[in-house]
């Protein structure tokens, strides 16, 4: 089960390797497919917590994403046009943000999924 995709690769600026860049194909937790896909996938839990923690530890400096909302390109388009510098698009900081909200919506997801599941026992 492919939960998502990630690119990584480096640009050069002036021909110096200067910033590391990822793409996101997919969202990075998908909600309703935790618990109910642990039958067919048992380790998926553990699988998602190990995405989690490789994430976090991967440099980036240029976040992109399939859809503009997963890393604000409509704002940081705004910004570049008004010439604010550094380039917008320059953000570890919103990938970094980007990771960190998938994690908690994972921990949310998983305990309250994990609460409906008690209650049915």
């Amino acid at each position: 089960m492919n939960i998502y995709s990630l690119y990584l690769w480096r640009a050069s600026l002036h021909g110096h390797f200067r910033y590391s860049n990822a793409r996101v194909s997919k969202r990075l937790f998908i909600r309703n497919r935790l618990l109910t896909r642990a039958l067919l996938y048992p380790s998926i839990v553990d699988d998602y917590r190990r995405a989690f923690q490789i994430l976090k530890l991967l440099p980036c400096d240029v976040f992109l994403g399939p859809h503009s909302e997963f890393f604000s390109m409509k704002e940081k388009m705004t910004r570049m046009a008004r010439g604010v510098k550094p380039n917008p698009f320059i953000d570890s900081a919103g990938y970094r943000e980007y990771v960190a909200n998938g994690e908690r919506d994972f921990q949310k997801t998983l305990e309250a999924q994990n609460k409906k599941k008690s209650a049915c026992q």
